[in-house]
């Protein structure tokens, strides 16, 4: 009867080990996850945000000079961006796999 309760305890204690190393796998491929999605949102999204502010920017001092025409032109080109980045971020979001 002994020897039937330690075959038990080591096989459950295996099982235990078997799940832990598979908890272990997959909250490391979340992190690997976590870590490949901020560098993508890093490389390419923000930058582009950052570039469509510093746009913005300039926008000011033109509109203090009173020169709207290429204002305008600024802000123009600012809004393509945007609708740019908005349509990156869709495709990111839709190409993950969750």
């Amino acid at each position: 009867m002994r020897m039937i309760g330690i075959v038990v305890d080591i096989t459950e204690r295996k099982h235990m080990e078997e799940a832990l190393h598979h908890r272990e796998q997959d909250l490391r491929s979340a992190i690997n996850d976590r870590e490949r999605i901020s560098q993508d949102l890093h490389d390419g999204i923000l930058q582009s945000l950052y570039a469509v502010g510093l746009g913005l920017e300039s926008c000011k001092p033109l509109m203090r000079q009173q020169k709207h025409e290429r204002a305008a032109e600024l802000l123009e080109q600012a809004i393509g961006q945007m609708n740019r980045i908005m349509g990156e971020i869709r495709n990111f979001i839709a190409t993950m796999d969750f």
